[in-house]
């Protein structure tokens, strides 16, 4: 605002610290973790969709800006698993989340008042994507 470098300044610095990370940017998501977490409950088709489900459904939401994804992504496999009356929250999936089902509590609370409320909302199409 104060036109004390020009657009081709910028533009330079910018280029040399992408080039200096090697163009490495990543911003970690619910997604990121969701598949390990899933691969490692060796979970069925029904709970994969639905933690998918329950992790899309909080992108939209800033309230869970709060959380890690690695959090998101565990509470969204823990609520599918119960949702779908499955094996619950095992030694092996907190193993490799490195969450106790006690961890999650906040998160999955949250996590099943929205889910709760996704049939109703004005924004369905997370849902519909996955009905």
């Amino acid at each position: 605002s104060d036109n004390t470098y020009t657009t081709a300044q910028i533009i330079t610095m910018e280029t040399k610290i992408l080039t200096c990370l090697e163009f490495k940017i990543l911003s970690a998501t619910p997604h990121v973790f969701v598949r390990r977490f899933q691969d490692a409950g060796n979970v069925d088709d029904e709970v994969v969709q639905l933690s998918n489900y329950l992790c899309e459904l909080t992108l939209l939401e800033y309230t869970f800006i709060k959380f890690e994804p690695s959090m998101i992504a565990a509470s969204a496999v823990a609520l599918a698993l119960w949702t779908a009356e499955c094996t619950p929250w095992s030694r092996t999936l907190e193993h490799f989340s490195g969450f106790k089902l006690g961890d999650l509590t906040e998160c999955l609370e949250q996590m099943l008042n929205l889910f709760i409320e996704s049939g109703t909302g004005h924004l369905q199409a997370v849902r519909d994507k996955y009905a």
